[in-house]
């Protein structure tokens, strides 16, 4: 069934599948408008971002697709990387004919939209950057936090600390300690212990490219770009993450708001993404 919203009944056409040279996706489409392409955070799947294609549907025609690697798509033949997914976005809106689309990401999928749009700058209209990681310059962690992170983050490539992970006597409480030693705000012990091992490959890939990544550009990007992030986000540090945007881009609209959390620790309703966020809607609209 379509999915009402404060506004009529939106498109919801469900879930798909789409071949490509580098993977298969399994994508969702919803709403009407212009065409904007999600790209996932870490650790994303379809389901649990139903009620936000949905938001972004009432004003764009939204395609959200799981990472290959990751749910319904198919792992490259190659190693993950955040390149070769900006030629996949690229083959993605190939496939469906887009000749022009906005981009958004939420946290890793900063990094994701910022690769995109370094290798898609002219087919890209509009970029929205929700929360988004974007340096390694702009997390809140120490220089020695950093390094220690990254190490555990290298940790998770090793079979044994896997098992550590699955058994009951070690597995809570590490899974526990991790989370809150990377602020994380969403239980992630069950996602990681039911993950087969390409799609953690993929995870590992993705901790160990927030850590590291750096933008560069000899000249900031001609696409206009809209910054929306809380003050309080615990993981990211809000002025460091404005300060390298507005580098980054020619034209930059900063929105800010107050939620002392990164992402929201339950799954949020299409009243209240309308309650709370549809001044952005308007925005990206007018």
């Amino acid at each position: 069934m379509p999915a009402k919203t404060l506004d009529g009944v939106l498109n919801y056409e469900g879930t798909k599948y789409i071949d490509l040279p580098s993977a298969r996706l399994h994508y969702a489409k919803c709403g009407s408008g212009p065409p904007l392409i999600m790209v996932p955070a870490t650790m994303s799947h379809i389901k649990d971002w139903v009620t936000l294609i949905q938001f972004m549907g009432q004003k764009f025609t939204t395609y959200f697709f799981e990472l290959p690697g990751y749910g319904g798509s198919t792992p490259y033949k190659e190693k993950f990387s955040s390149e070769l997914t900006a030629k996949t976005i690229g083959s993605f809106a190939d496939k469906l004919k887009l000749d022009n689309f906005s981009i958004m990401g939420f946290s890793f999928g900063g990094i994701l939209a910022l690769r995109a749009v370094d290798y898609l700058e002219d087919k890209i209209n509009k970029v929205i950057l929700l929360s988004p990681c974007v340096s390694k310059e702009a997390m809140n962690f120490s220089k020695a936090r950093l390094v220690t992170a990254r190490g555990l983050a290298y940790c998770f490539k090793n079979s044994l600390f896997r098992k550590l992970i699955s058994s009951k006597k070690f597995g809570a409480a590490l899974l526990s300690y991790l989370r809150k030693f990377g602020k994380i705000e969403i239980p992630i012990e069950e996602h990681l212990k039911k993950m087969p091992k390409h799609t953690l490959d993929v995870l590992v890939y993705q901790v160990n490219e927030i850590l590291n990544f750096k933008i560069k550009r000899d000249a900031p990007f001609k696409n206009d770009c809209y910054l929306i992030m809380s003050t309080r986000d615990p993981l990211l540090n809000f002025k460091k993450t404005k300060s390298i945007i507005e580098k980054t881009f020619r034209n930059c609209y900063v929105h800010e708001f107050d939620h002392p959390y990164h992402q929201l620790t339950e799954r949020p309703t299409l009243g209240w993404l309308n309650k709370e966020l549809g001044w952005l809607l308007e925005s990206l609209s007018s």
